[in-house]
């Protein structure tokens, strides 16, 4: 007896006894019992590889079925989520967000305007959702639509409209992989709708929900092109089962022109209005007896009353009993007059809810945050994407990793939303972001003008010391009149006399831009005042420094304080309520600047004769008309100092 091996190469051995046994398959190995002369037959099959084309047939085969099977699912996904129990515990309201598949058992109110919806899109092949921005569309078609579809046995895709084109946002609702799926992803969406809607069994449709529709209008013009060619098909008969809504706000209607030539968009439009009395009365309190929430009478007519009455934002509804309920925290169960009115009532809830959320933010973050809103709240834009809120944030001086963890957290606070881009969660809160972009700007214009106010006043001052030194310096030298006798003391004596000009010109100037910086209108004179005073001040101590200087016994320079200080103190006063004249004055600076430097010098000469600082200083060689000039150069140079710069601000 010997034993032999099946492989692949033929061979054949002679039995007397007829083959009684048969082996076939793929890689076949057995062992054979041969006696005698025993014959065995291996056949080996050897088929040839596939061509390209069959190779492509298999593939798409393999997709096609990977389609069937997500619409499978999808159903199944959809009727789980519609089907799923809500707990009974927590908050019973959304907050600012939209509602979801899941929360059809507490969306209250929109009955009427659900069944206006579904049948204006049983008798049309294409329909418009229209409404303000927060008023409820997305939630209207999430938590009332799908629901309703789905249970009559119909197939809803709802499809956010993103910056991808949206024949993929599409098929990637079915099929997220669709990407690796090269016959899918290049398959027209004509022929892709017409698979989906082959495979839903007969009498029921498939409705695709687009919401976000002005999205689709940032897109490039080949592109809107090349997607209304392909919804055209679908439109004239190539998909007969399929029904179309498009969903944008009231304010951008006119872009529903795009279809005026298959659809008249006047005639298909639906408008959301906002929620009736009796509507709105439902929304509140059928989800709160799911709950085990008790409402006063007094307060749910408050509440609808200071809504609107009849007209009432749902969004403003969902806000205010969120936070009636508790927010976030323990819920509360018991809404009397008493706990309403501690929580500031319906007004009080609207005017403050922003600023109870950002008071979740640390103290460094809020301020970004709050910048972030007002860069959402901009009316030019719909959406934001991430680069270009990252990029509009850099101005603020916020890190990228900063605004992604802002852009989180005003996330997680119901705050922004984020589908094509980021955008507000409602239009509710503009008016309460738009008061604090308008406090902040009053805020940085108070720094700027106060930078400016300082910067001009220190550019002042410092033009006044220069003025007051050289001004004062001529003036000692249009009042010194002995021969000169020592050179270093002279020049001593001019150093000093600069110094005690350019102080006072300093001190003046200053205290002279800071009156009229606080009094302006009515308190004009109230800058006379405060110029006048601070002339008089400066002056006055100029006077005695400059009598110290030129008078050696110290018995003759204390019995000529008193004088020094009551002579400077009147000359100073006409100088400082004449520079504020000046400067405030709408009249031409060649009358007032004359006409104060006169005045200045007819006050020195005059107080001189009478009081006689300079007369006993210098002599009695000293007379009223050189008084009166020196007393004009000095105020003249600081004025026309601090005038350098200003002639274009006045």
């Amino acid at each position: 007896m010997s034993r032999t091996t099946a492989s692949n190469k033929k061979s054949e051995i002679v039995n007397r006894k007829p083959a009684a046994q048969d082996f076939s398959g793929q890689n076949v190995v057995r062992e054979i019992n041969a006696d005698d002369s025993a014959r065995v037959s291996v056949r080996q099959i050897v088929y040839p590889p596939l061509s390209e084309i069959a190779e492509e047939c298999e593939r798409q085969k393999s997709e096609l079925v990977s389609l069937q099977e997500a619409i499978v699912q999808k159903f199944s996904d959809l009727h789980r989520l519609i089907n799923s129990t809500i707990p009974i515990s927590g908050n019973p309201y959304l907050f600012l967000q939209p509602f979801g598949f899941s929360d059809r058992t507490r969306f209250f109110g929109r009955e009427d305007i659900l069944s206006e919806l579904m049948g204006q899109m049983r008798g049309s092949l294409g329909t418009f959702l229209c409404g303000t921005r927060g008023i409820g569309k997305t939630s209207l078609i999430r938590a009332g639509l799908v629901p309703a579809l789905l249970l009559q046995g119909h197939l809803p895709l709802v499809v956010s409209t993103t910056r991808e084109a949206l024949e993929s946002s599409i098929k990637k609702y079915l099929l997220p992989n669709v990407d690796n799926l090269q016959f899918l992803k290049t398959m027209s969406l004509t022929g892709f709708i017409h698979i989906i809607a082959s495979a839903l069994p007969d009498g029921k449709k498939l409705y695709v929900l687009v919401d976000d529709f002005e999205v689709f209008f940032e897109h490039g013009e080949l592109e809107r092109d090349a997607f209304h060619n392909e919804w055209l098909r679908c439109f004239n008969g190539a998909s007969a089962n399929v029904r179309w809504l498009f969903c944008v706000p009231s304010n951008l209607h006119h872009l529903l022109n795009f279809f005026k030539h298959e659809i008249s968009p006047n005639s298909n439009t639906v408008n959301v209005p906002p929620l009736s009395r009796e509507a709105a009365r439902a929304a509140i309190i059928k989800p709160a007896e799911r709950y085990g929430i008790s409402i006063q009478l007094d307060v749910l007519e408050s509440i609808l009353d200071t809504l609107g009455g009849s007209h009432i934002n749902p969004a403003d509804l969902q806000l205010v009993c969120y936070m009636l309920a508790g927010g976030r925290g323990a819920p509360v169960k018991e809404w009397d007059m008493k706990y309403y009115t501690e929580q500031g009532k319906t007004d009080g809830i609207l005017r403050d809810y922003l600023d109870r959320a950002m008071t979740d933010f640390e103290p460094h973050a809020r301020e970004l945050a709050w910048e972030t809103l007002t860069v959402l709240a901009d009316p030019a834009t719909q959406a934001f994407t991430d680069e270009q809120i990252i990029k509009k944030m850099r101005l603020f001086g916020a890190k990228e990793s900063t605004t992604r963890r802002i852009l989180i957290d005003l996330q997680n606070s119901n705050l922004i939303e984020h589908t094509s881009g980021y955008q507000l969660s409602s239009d509710g809160l503009r008016p309460r972001i738009e008061k604090w972009r308008e406090a902040r700007s009053i805020l940085t214009r108070a720094r700027q003008e106060a930078a400016e106010q300082l910067q001009n006043i220190r550019n002042s001052a410092l033009r006044g010391l220069a003025g007051g030194a050289l001004g004062f310096v001529l003036m000692d030298r249009l009042l010194f009149t002995a021969p000169l006798s020592d050179v270093s003391f002279e020049i001593f004596s001019i150093l000093l006399t600069t110094s005690f000009g350019a102080f006072a010109g300093l001190l003046m100037t200053f205290l002279v831009d800071i009156s009229i910086a606080s009094y302006g209108g009515s308190k004009k004179t109230l800058a006379y005042l405060a110029g006048g005073i601070s002339g008089a001040f400066s002056f006055a101590l100029a006077m005695v420094m400059y009598a110290n200087l030129n008078n050696t016994g110290s018995e003759l320079f204390l019995s000529l304080i008193p004088k020094a200080i009551l002579e400077g103190s009147l000359w100073g006063l006409t100088a400082g309520a004449g520079t504020v004249w000046a400067l405030s004055s709408r009249r031409p600076l060649w009358i007032t600047v004359p006409l104060v430097v006169f005045l200045c010098g007819l006050v020195l000469s005059v107080a001189d004769i009478f009081i006689g600082v300079l007369g006993e200083s210098k002599g009695l060689d000293t007379i009223p008309l050189t008084i009166a000039l020196s007393g004009m150069v000095f105020p003249g140079f600081i004025l026309a100092a601090t005038l350098i710069g200003r002639y274009k601000i006045r």
